[in-house]
């Protein structure tokens, strides 16, 4: 990690986030879901008509050496599957970085 750290520009996960994006003419149909995990950036778009859905940015874990690497992935899978257990009756797009075997 020090070395990471003194290499200049930071790059990816952990160090690059997770976002999900609205256009301003959107913004008052959406809002933000919490999941208390970094990895996981959530919002539910409520629209006048149709199914609402629930549009997510997943940023998983990139080093396959970390000692807390399976930990991490079960906790992001954790979130999503508690996403979809909270938002019956949504459609889902998960997107992100889903760089794991």
């Amino acid at each position: 990690m020090k070395h990471r750290l003194s290499s200049g520009i930071l790059r990816s996960c952990p160090f690059g986030g997770t976002a999900v994006l609205a256009h301003n003419s959107l913004v008052k149909f959406t809002h933000h879901l919490i999941t208390d995990n970094p990895r996981v950036a959530v919002v539910r778009y409520d629209p006048k008509e149709g199914n609402d859905l629930v549009i997510s940015s997943v940023c998983m874990p990139f080093d396959d050496s970390s000692t807390e690497h399976c930990g991490v992935i079960e906790d992001v899978i954790r979130v999503m599957q508690g996403l979809l257990d909270r938002h019956l009756g949504c459609k889902f797009i998960f997107g992100g970085e889903f760089n794991v075997s």
